[in-house]
């Protein structure tokens, strides 16, 4: 089973890219915040993550 996780990102990295390579290209650097989580997706304002932790333990 998959633990997933929904990060909020902040309003700058939408606001700051031109496209949705720069807007990856600037979550992948905030999630470096989070290093217990592994990027999946991004939705609707929203970092989606897997939990590292949970992904080992399968």
């Amino acid at each position: 089973m998959m633990n997933k996780h929904n990060v909020l990102l902040p309003k700058w990295i939408f606001e700051k890219s031109n496209n949705e390579k720069e807007v990856q290209a600037l979550v992948l650097d905030y999630m470096q915040r989070y290093p217990e989580y592994n990027l999946i997706s991004i939705n609707n304002g929203f970092a989606i993550c897997e939990s590292i932790q949970q992904k080992r333990g399968e």
